[in-house]
């Protein structure tokens, strides 16, 4: 499994203002001589071809360069592992980026899965590796690795279904689902990872019936609740909704803010198209990208809370459903709102117990 950022950066441009599905205004997270600020949201995970995947961090014309040449020469010639490596040897040793070097480099790191065969090899370069007892080694990248390689210590064991037994594949997604939706929570709450130049959005790769692909059809729901003296209660509401949806290899992002506690009670709607790092928007793409519906098969519910003791806790729920069916929220659309079923409140409810000892009215 793959996780990757979207937040570009690079020096200031003269009355651009950067927006960001996570934050409306960036300006209070930055001085105006701030030599580096986010610029752009571009994909730092590429699906190379059914066979290979990869995901960079460093600089963006270089991992541009780079990576287009991967595509176009795995499509005439399938890469092995052994042809792989060869062709990263090939290149200048300046693409690669130097740990020795502090600051900004003109150049990339990268980490990755190329199918061999019947097995499935890890590859990095200029990565930062992890030793972990529930994934093995962990390549790391970029700005953000020391607060991933935190946020793995405090893990455990991975995520398992209450009402179903769960498969490696999916108890792996579904931890690759709370680690995305804690950073976003956190990210707006605080600003604090787009101030270390990570964030703005997380996709996930992972092998998928036998080929590489995204993790498509994906909701996240952030919900707010309130504190009175021993007795927490739920918003009915969410807070923010993100919708993570592919057409092809265009990364579309409908984010919707709720306000109030009415249903259909909505602050704005954006859409953030992204890019993949071997082309450009198109002008559709731009200016009429597609609206994804809200209702997914990977629905995430993070909620979040002020415990008695002066705390805070996050409680997160996943659902998968592969077919239609009964959803614990659904959403609706002309006008947008949403409903919440007794079922997904019933689960609330007993889950804030167990996991916290305290009593949530709704």
């Amino acid at each position: 499994m793959l996780i990757g950022d979207l937040l570009l950066s690079g020096p200031p441009l003269p009355g651009v203002t950067t927006v960001i599905p996570t934050a409306d205004d960036l300006s209070m997270a930055f001085l105006s001589s701030s030599p580096v600020v986010p610029r752009d949201l571009c994909q730092k995970i590429a699906v190379v071809g059914d066979n290979l995947v990869v995901g960079w961090a460093g600089s963006y014309d270089v991992a541009r360069d780079v990576i287009s040449e991967l595509v176009r020469l795995n499509a005439a010639r399938p890469f092995t592992n052994e042809l792989l490596q060869r062709h990263f040897d090939s290149l200048s040793p300046s693409v690669w980026l130097d740990p020795n070097v502090q600051g900004r480099q003109n150049a990339i790191g990268l980490v990755g899965f190329v199918r061999d065969g019947n097995r499935v090899a890890q590859f990095g370069r200029s990565n930062y590796q992890l030793p972990t007892q529930l994934f093995g080694t962990v390549g790391l990248l970029g700005t953000w690795w020391h607060d991933v390689e935190e946020f793995l210590k405090k893990f455990q064991q991975l995520p398992e279904s209450r009402d179903r037994p769960t498969n490696a594949l999916e108890q792996s997604l579904s931890f690759g689902l709370q680690l995305t939706g804690t950073f976003l929570n956190l990210e707006m709450a605080t600003l604090d990872s787009v101030k270390k130049l990570y964030g703005g959005g997380y996709e996930i790769a992972a092998s998928i019936a036998g080929k590489f692909e995204k993790l498509d059809d994906v909701t996240y729901v952030f919900w707010e609740t309130r504190t009175d003296g021993t007795t927490v209660r739920l918003n009915l509401v969410p807070r923010r909704v993100f919708r993570y949806a592919y057409q092809d290899d265009l990364l579309v992002i409908r984010a919707v803010s709720f306000q109030g506690e009415g249903p259909t009670d909505t602050v704005r709607q954006d859409l953030f198209p992204v890019r993949p790092v071997y082309r450009d928007l198109r002008p559709t793409e731009i200016t009429s990208p597609p609206v994804p519906t809200l209702n997914t098969r990977w629905l995430c519910n993070f909620i979040f809370v002020s415990l008695p003791n002066g705390r805070t806790g996050i409680l997160t729920l996943v659902l998968y459903k592969a077919t239609g069916g009964d959803r614990w929220v659904k959403f609706f659309d002309n006008p947008i709102g949403v409903g919440v079923q007794q079922e997904f409140l019933d689960l609330v409810v007993r889950e804030f117990w167990e996991e916290f000892g305290i009593r949530v009215e709704y």
